[in-house]
């Protein structure tokens, strides 16, 4: 099942027309039809957020279909996946910052 494919059974099973959907998330009828068909896909930002709410599930399983986030560091490492090549390594130098930070402070304890 992919998300196109989720969205539609969420609005189904919560009797949510995707005129509704649009309204809710602020976009237009087209951009729900084009979820629904799976031609374009709400899989991060604002717009996966609402979807969200609406639905009353996670954001992890409207965009790869899991149920409860099993870890942290699991929807952690799917939603990277997600990232472009330039977004891995911003994150990549934050991280680096942190733990390069987080080990100097504690080598002057």
């Amino acid at each position: 099942m992919d998300v196109s494919d989720r969205l539609v059974a969420l609005a189904k099973a919560n009797s949510v027309t995707a005129k509704e959907v649009a309204q809710f998330c602020g976009v237009s009828n087209n951009t729900v039809s084009k979820w629904f068909l799976g031609t374009a896909t709400p899989t991060r930002g604002k717009n996966l957020e609402n979807l969200s709410k609406l639905f009353k599930v996670s954001q992890s399983y409207i965009a790869f279909g899991i149920a409860e986030s099993t870890t942290q560091e699991h929807v952690l490492s799917e939603k990277i996946k997600m990232l472009s090549t330039k977004e891995r390594s911003a994150i990549t130098e934050i991280v680096d910052c942190l733990i390069g930070g987080r080990s100097q402070i504690e080598s002057q304890e």
